[in-house]
This record gives structure tokens, C-alpha cells and sequence, in this order.
């Protein structure tokens, strides 16, 4: 597609989000989709910083927004969070997920499977700019909505939880025998239309001046298995961390 194609169908795009903005609202499920079709048209024509500022202008209202609002804002603006992550941008990311939570928090039951997902990757961004404290508290709250109810989110928070370990000093033994008892059991659940590929790799490469090699490795390989379900014995063969840690029940508390 040339550039007078994507010129065009960007004018298109803008005439359709107009409309949905004056018939349906400016949050309305159907005037973000417009709203994201637009962001296509942007990214992809090159001018992915356009993209971002364009969709965190259309957003700023929502995180100052104590308005109640439809679960699906919360994804878009975890999307875009996920964007800012990828640049560098922690604080604006951290922002935009702390309303992406507010907005769940207030939709959904303390039992919902996205209030622990969410507050997994609010947990990561914290990680990111060295908020450590702050990180193991919210780690500990995610890990709570768990107990009894794991799935794919589950393996995620333990991961995490291994990072802050790594971070502060900590053996990570407790963390690792527990994802090793999730692994054993198979492919877990993803409820709620939650990604089973988890787009983590640019996070990890951010803590590997932190850590050893082979630590930084480890993590690699667990996130790998992870996300393609790659035989766990590979990790064991080439990690004593994994391999002389034995499984630990998942109901055991986590070590203060």
C-alpha cells in the first residue's frame, strides 16, 4: 500500500471515528474499535510515535477518571501500556495500567480472573523502575486472588516473583518448586481472552545487567517453556536452580 492508499483510508477512518464519537460516545466498544483501526492506519504507515501520542491524547481523560467504565477501556489501555514499556517509558505505562485496574476493580468481583492478571503486569512495570517494595507488596496481593483458582496468570506471578527475588537478594527456591508443581499439571487455563503468549522478553532484557548470566538464562528458558510449552527436563539438564529444587504445594505461604 502506497502512501495516497494510507492517506485515504486514514481520512476514512477519522470521518467513521467522528461518528461513533457523536452517536455512541467517545467510549463506547464501537467508537474505540474505529479508534483503533485509525491506530493501524498510523502505525503502519511508519509513524508509530504519531500512534502512541495520538491514543495516550484520546486516553488522558481516563486516567484522571473516577467514572465507572466498560472492562474493555482497561484492555485498550493495557495495550497501550504495553507499548510504552517496549520505548522505555515506565511511568507513563505504570499510569495508564493503575487505571486500567481502577477500571476493573470497579467492574468485576474480587474473584475475576483479569484483577490478578492485571495487577501481574502492573507488578512487572514497578519492577522496571527499581519500585521494589511496592513491587513484592502487589506481588503478594496477585498471588492471594490465586489460591485455589490457578491458571495461566498463576505461572506468571510466580515468575515474577522469582525476578524479585533475584533483585533483592532472596533465594528464589520457594517460587521455583511452586512453578515447577504448575508446569507438572499441563497447559493451563487462560480465562477471559487472556494472551497465552506472553510478550515479556523485552522486560527480561532490561534486568540482565542486574543479575549473572546464567541466572538471566535461567529466566530465559523458563519463560520460553512457558510460552511454547518447550519440555520442562531442558531447564533441569541445564540449571541446577531448577533442577535441586523440588516441588512445593501450592497452598505453602510465601517466605516474608
Amino acid at each position: 500500500m502506497d502512501m495516497k492508499d494510507y492517506a485515504a483510508r486514514e481520512l476514512s477512518c477519522r470521518g467513521t471515528l467522528e461518528n461513533s464519537k457523536n452517536t455512541s460516545g467517545k467510549y463506547h466498544f464501537e467508537t474505540v474499535a474505529a479508534l483503533n483501526r485509525l491506530g493501524d492506519i498510523i502505525k503502519y504507515s511508519g509513524r508509530r510515535a504519531e500512534f502512541l501520542a495520538e491514543k495516550l491524547n484520546y486516553y488522558t481523560p481516563v486516567i484522571f477518571s473516577e467514572a465507572v467504565l466498560h472492562p474493555e477501556i482497561a484492555v485498550e489501555l493495557n495495550q497501550l501500556s504495553m507499548e510504552y514499556r517496549i520505548d522505555g517509558e515506565f511511568a507513563i505505562a505504570e499510569k495508564l495500567l493503575r487505571q486500567a485496574l481502577e477500571i476493573e476493580t470497579r467492574a468485576y468481583q474480587s474473584d475475576h480472573p483479569k484483577l490478578p492478571h492485571r495487577m501481574n503486569n502492573l507488578t512487572a512495570i514497578l519492577l522496571l523502575q527499581g519500585k521494589l517494595k511496592e513491587a513484592e507488596k502487589l506481588n503478594h496481593s496477585a498471588w492471594a486472588l490465586k489460591i485455589g483458582r490457578h491458571d495461566i496468570t498463576s505461572e506468571r506471578i510466580l515468575y515474577i516473583r522469582i525476578i524479585l527475588c533475584l533483585l533483592t537478594g532472596k533465594l528464589p527456591n520457594h517460587p521455583i518448586g511452586q512453578l515447577k508443581t504448575l508446569f507438572k499439571t499441563g497447559m493451563p487455563d487462560a480465562p477471559c481472552n487472556i494472551m497465552r503468549i506472553w510478550n515479556f522478553y523485552d522486560s527480561l532484557s532490561f534486568f540482565r545487567s542486574k543479575i549473572s548470566e546464567e541466572k538471566y538464562h535461567f529466566l530465559l528458558a523458563v519463560i520460553d517453556a512457558h510460552n511454547n510449552r518447550n519440555p520442562i527436563e531442558a531447564i533441569g539438564n541445564c540449571f541446577p536452580l531448577w533442577s535441586n529444587q523440588p516441588e512445593v504445594p501450592l497452598d505453602e505461604p510465601w517466605e516474608e
